[in-house]
C-alpha cells in the first residue's frame, strides 16, 4: 500500500517536472525583414544579366543551372600501360 502511494506520488512528480521543461508557446513574432536576392551559380561575374559570350558554358544560348560548374577538382594519379 505504501509503495502504491509512493508510486503515484513520483507519477505526479514526474508529470510536473515534464510540464515545467516543456512550457507554454508565446505568441508569433513579427515578420522579419526579407533577406537580400542570391546569385545564380551561373552569374560569374554576379551582374544579374546572363552574358551568353562567358556564361553559357553549355552554348544552349540560355544561362541556367546546367551552365554552373563546381571548382575544378585535384587531379588523379597517372595509370599504368598495361601492356597494350
Amino acid at each position: 500500500m505504501e509503495r502504491n502511494r509512493v508510486m503515484a506520488r513520483m507519477l505526479v512528480l514526474g508529470a510536473a517536472v515534464s510540464l515545467a521543461l516543456v512550457g507554454c508557446a508565446g505568441p508569433q513574432g513579427e515578420q522579419g525583414d526579407p533577406g537580400a536576392a542570391g546569385v545564380a551559380c551561373w552569374d560569374l561575374d554576379g551582374n544579374g544579366a546572363c552574358d551568353v559570350a562567358s556564361e553559357d558554358i553549355n552554348s544552349d544560348g540560355q544561362c541556367d543551372v546546367q551552365d554552373c560548374q563546381g571548382a575544378d577538382g585535384a587531379n588523379g594519379s597517372n595509370g599504368t600501360n598495361a601492356g597494350n
